[in-house]
C-alpha cells in the first residue's frame, strides 16, 4: 500500500515538473517498480493529451485502485494497426478496460469517431469496458456484444482487497 502511494506522489511531481512531455510506464532493473518517463511532444495538442493521460492514470490508481503494472499506455494488444489504444488496463493477461483520449476542444465529429473506434475495438477483441477521456472529463461504457451502455469505471482488484482489510 505504501509503495503505491509513493509511486503516485512521484507521478504527480513529474507531471507538474515535466508537464510538456509524454508519459509511459516501464519496469526498472529490479522489475518491481514502475515509473513515468516523459518524452518530448511536438504540438500543443499532443502535450495536452499527454497531460490528460497522466491525470487519468493517477485517477485510475487513486480512485479506482489499479496498480501501474496493470496499465499500459499507447498499447498494442493484437496483430494489426487496429489493435491499439491510448491506455489499456489488463486483467488476466487480457484487455479489460480500454481508453482513448481527446483534447478538451476536440470537435463533436472527432469525438464521435473516436468513440465509435473504441466501441468497434471492444467488440472485436472482447473488451468489457471502454472509457473516452476528453479534457478533464470521462465517459465509461460497457460493451456486451452489440449492446453499449453507459457505465462507471469498475474498481481494481487492489481496492477490493484493501477494503476487506480496513
Amino acid at each position: 500500500m505504501k509503495h503505491m502511494f509513493e509511486e503516485i506522489e512521484i507521478i504527480k511531481s513529474l507531471i507538474l515538473r515535466e508537464g510538456n512531455g509524454g508519459i509511459g510506464i516501464f519496469e526498472d532493473e529490479d522489475n518491481d517498480f514502475y515509473k513515468p518517463v516523459f518524452l518530448f511532444s511536438k504540438t500543443a495538442e499532443q502535450k495536452e493529451i499527454e497531460e490528460i493521460k497522466a491525470r487519468f492514470l493517477i485517477e485510475l490508481m487513486e480512485k479506482y485502485g489499479y496498480q501501474s503494472e496493470e496499465i499500459t499506455f499507447d498499447a498494442g494488444f493484437g496483430m494489426g494497426m487496429f489493435d491499439f489504444a491510448g491506455l489499456i488496463v489488463w486483467q488476466k493477461n487480457a484487455p479489460y478496460i480500454m481508453a482513448d483520449f481527446l483534447g478538451k476542444d476536440a470537435a463533436k465529429e472527432q469525438t464521435r469517431k473516436v468513440k465509435k473506434r473504441l466501441i468497434d475495438k471492444a467488440k472485436t477483441f472482447g473488451v468489457e469496458f471502454i472509457v473516452l477521456v476528453k479534457g478533464g472529463k470521462h465517459r465509461a461504457f460497457t460493451v456486451n456484444g452489440e449492446t453499449v451502455q453507459p457505465a462507471v469505471i469498475p474498481r481494481g482488484q487492489t481496492s477490493l482487497i484493501l477494503k476487506k482489510h480496513l
